[in-house]
């Protein structure tokens, strides 16, 4: 299959901002994974044991703010959800882009778990009592807005009951972990830009493309998760 071919598979409806230069990256860290059957109970033990890197802001490059995101997990018929948003097309950055419940910190959040709380519940209606903390996964800084982003991973009790704000929030998406680890759902791709190349991670579900940050935080999800290094 060539690459023509793979992207017009499966995709969503945001435009990815693809530079000339590019190329079909690595099969995904799980390809040889003899087991790919992930409980949540596996990731809930490997999110408990890890220790996130440490980001001196000092230290970035670009830097303008911090965020705080929100990996709601939650179990059903054997199967475990993370729930993800579609942003509304009437935004003026990242419009229809998948990403998770959250946002930027304000002055009133007492830390960066409350902003998560508070945004989830601005843009989707999640009642802030339901979140359990399990644990923060790695930050991560955003090319070009230089928003220093801080995952943390909750346990939701059941499927929740969720609304849309339409004016952030164009669809609520329930993704089953399982579907993010099969093989055609993962893309890696390698950009260059000023000489030098990145990889850049994508699944492709139905009607969805996750990319950029949300995807780089769900693959080190999943890889702790299956135990991968």
């Amino acid at each position: 299959m060539n690459k023509e071919e793979m992207l017009n598979n499966r995709g969503g409806p945001q435009i990815i901002p693809r530079p000339e230069k590019w190329w079909i990256g690595n099969p995904s860290p799980w390809s040889n994974a003899v087991d790919k059957k992930l409980t949540l109970e596996q990731v809930i033990q490997a999110v408990e044991k890890h220790t996130p890197n440490s980001i001196e802001k000092e230290d970035l490059e670009e830097y303008t703010q911090e965020a705080g995101v929100l990996v709601a997990l939650y179990e059903e018929n054997n199967s475990v959800y993370v729930v993800l948003t579609r942003r509304s097309p009437h935004l003026s950055t990242h419009a229809h882009q998948v990403s998770f419940p959250g946002g930027h910190q304000e002055e009133k959040d007492s830390d960066l778990w409350v902003t998560a709380l508070r945004e989830a519940y601005e843009e989707t209606k999640l009642d802030s009592s339901l979140p359990k903390m399990i644990g923060e996964l790695d930050p991560i800084v955003t090319v070009g807005s230089g928003t220093l982003i801080h995952p943390f991973v909750a346990l939701l009790p059941n499927r929740p009951e969720l609304t849309a704000n339409s004016d952030e929030v164009e669809a609520i998406r329930h993704v089953d972990l399982a579907e993010l680890l099969e093989e055609e759902t993962w893309r890696e791709e390698y950009w260059e830009r000023n000489g030098q190349s990145q990889a850049i991670t994508f699944f492709e579900i139905p009607d969805e493309t996750i990319w950029g940050a949300t995807a780089n935080i769900l693959r080190q999800l999943l890889t702790l998760g299956l135990g991968i290094v």
